[in-house]
């Protein structure tokens, strides 16, 4: 046989070989080469979430679990202190004593909303806000039939009579099985946690179980409906304008990163500076200015959102 009859037997084997070899290990072979999908590591299924959605997971992930003493906690819920007062144990926050019944639960999605650019949390802290500025922004979802919230969404659970009793963020909630949730204001009174909960949810009650048994689900926050305010902080969204509704020497003594300062007085006289494409979020030192800013907004067709007092 001449050298070219054997050069071409030699790479005819070693082709043969590679399909073997390629037809064997195609599985192998083809994840190696899949783009890596994108997510949050450590939480299943946070793939292919819009990049909001990625980045509440991401802070969840950042304080659960946790419990009351640590620092990741102190993040989730700063002030809150377990102490005694005239003789008898009582949490306070800020030194402000708190109520009886009081839980962290609702301090989880105002960390996220934070998180997300919201200058003064989603929930305002607030169990019941949640729905009243998820219905004002038409990101609400009501419970029930086939929907199902999806990761990073905020839910709220109650009785019968409509009050609400806890909120938490949605990490799965699968057709089948049970879901799963962040929620603060787990543990005891004064030894609060966050934890990842598994909740049985019972479409035909429309109920999510729990610790302390099924409650009536009322709905969720769509979090990529929900118009927050700095575009940049959240990877996506819509962006919005932040106006600072007090005095100018307020305003210079601090304010909202990005916020304009027109104050409630002179805002009828400035609307031409205010956009009617895009959300606009007010605010003011106690919530009286930047209820009267918001009202004049939305007579005038914008829409608006009252983040009420900021502190900072």
């Amino acid at each position: 046989m001449s050298k070219r009859g054997s050069s071409d037997a030699t790479l005819a084997a070693a082709a043969a070989l590679a399909v073997v070899v390629l037809y064997r290990y195609r599985t192998k072979l083809a994840a190696m080469f899949e783009p890596t999908p994108t997510g949050v590591p450590g939480v299943p299924g946070s793939e292919g979430l819009s990049p909001r959605r990625v980045r509440a997971l991401a802070l969840v992930a950042e304080v659960v679990p946790s419990k009351y003493g640590d620092d990741k906690f102190a993040r989730v819920a700063p002030g809150l202190k377990a102490e005694t007062v005239d003789g008898k144990p009582r949490l306070t926050q800020n030194g402000v004593i708190l109520p009886d019944n009081f839980t962290t639960c609702g301090s989880l999605p105002c960390f996220v909303g934070r998180g997300l650019g919201d200058p003064r949390g989603i929930t305002q802290c607030g169990l019941e806000q949640i729905r009243i500025v998820a219905k004002k922004a038409d990101a609400w979802v009501d419970a029930g039939g086939d929907r199902r919230p999806k990761p990073g969404d905020f839910f709220i659970v109650g009785n019968d009579a409509g009050a609400v009793l806890h909120v938490g963020v949605v990490i799965a909630a699968p057709a089948t099985g049970p879901w799963k949730t962040a929620d603060a204001g787990q543990g005891t009174k004064l030894a609060q946690e966050a934890r990842y909960v598994e909740r049985p949810y019972d479409p035909v009650a429309v109920t999510l179980g729990g610790p302390v048994g099924p409650r009536k689900l009322f709905g969720w926050l769509d979090l990529d409906r929900f118009p927050i305010a700095d575009v940049k902080a959240t990877g996506g969204g819509v962006a919005g304008v932040v106006v600072d509704v007090r005095g100018p020497r307020e305003y210079r003594r601090g304010h909202v990163e990005g916020a304009v300062n027109i104050p409630v007085d002179d805002l009828r006289e400035r609307l031409g500076e205010l956009p009617k494409d895009r959300p606009v979020f007010v605010y003011c030192k106690s919530g009286m200015r930047s209820s009267r800013a918001a009202h004049l907004l939305e007579g005038m067709g914008f829409a608006v959102v009252n983040m009420g007092g900021w502190d900072g």
